[in-house]
Formats: C-alpha cells, structure tokens, sequence
C-alpha cells in the first residue's frame, strides 16, 4: 500500500463533467477487462447492460440530487462517489445508494477511497441517513476491503451496507 496522498473532497460541481467522465470510462473499461479475463459469461450481459461513458443527463442528476462527491489531489479530481437518495415505504430514515466509487488507477490504496466514503458517511450523518448500499464487482477484493475498512458489511461480495446489520 502507498503512502497516503493529501486529498481534499467536495461536492460535485456542473464544471465536473468532463474529468469525471474520464474516470468513468476508465473504470468501465477496466471493470469489462477483468471481467473478460475471468472468463466470466456475466461479460456479455454486463456489456450490453452498462453505459460506457457517463451520460450528461445522469451526471446532471446526481448534481441535482446533492449528494456525489469528487476528491482532489493538488486540485486535480481523482476520485468520486455518485449518490443518490433512495426512500422507502417502511423506512423511517433515508437511504443513501453508492451507485459509482472510482479512483484514478496511479492513486488507488492511497487514502483516497477512504476518504470519498468518510465525507459521505459523515454527510449522510447529518442528514439522518439511516442505511447506505452500494453493489461491487466480486472479482475485485480491493473494493471489497476498501468498504470493509469504511465500516461496511460486505456480503456475498456483491453488496455492502453501512451499518452493518
């Protein structure tokens, strides 16, 4: 593991796009080779279901709903989480879904994971959300030691929530 990059996080902003994208599309084409080289039938499926680029109409929805966050390091975006709240019949709280976690490859287990989850978590504390989720490829352990380490319950290695139950 690397040592520890000084990161800052915030909000996402509209002017985020362009970068964020970026880092989407990498993430995805990474997601898909892996995917490949496991030689995984979930490839086709996976590949016909997942966009592979961020579109600005999604992007401008997680905006707007206010809860995504980017990282930056020496003000360049490294990393985000795209967020959104989810209400439940039988809930009192709110939910809060992790739909996107992703971390430029040269600053991965470099504390900027980390910190994306503990601006959110804390975000998500003053707002009373009550649970977060997120789903996570079961072939990539370091997504699932990075949530455990936030505190997360990995189960399955498919889904994670915080608390854990």
């Amino acid at each position: 593991m690397g040592a520890n990059v000084h990161v800052k996080v915030r909000h996402l902003r509209r002017t985020d796009y362009k970068t964020v994208s970026r880092i989407y599309s990498e993430t995805i084409q990474e997601y898909l080779t892996s995917l490949k080289k496991a030689g995984t039938d979930e490839l086709m499926r996976e590949r016909k279901s997942i966009a592979l680029t961020l579109p600005r109409g999604a992007f401008k929805f997680y905006y707007e709903v206010g809860s995504s966050f980017i990282a930056l390091s020496r003000e360049e975006i490294v990393g985000f989480i795209l967020a959104q709240p989810v209400r439940w019949m039988n809930l009192d709280n709110q939910v809060l879904w992790l739909e996107y976690i992703a971390v430029t490859p040269a600053l991965r287990n470099q504390g900027v994971g980390s910190a994306l989850l503990s601006s959110i978590k804390d975000w998500g504390t003053r707002r009373s959300i009550g649970f977060m989720f997120t789903t996570l490829n079961p072939n990539n352990e370091a997504s699932g030691a990075l949530l455990r380490s936030a505190g997360f319950e990995v189960r399955d290695w498919r889904y994670a929530r915080y608390p854990p139950y």
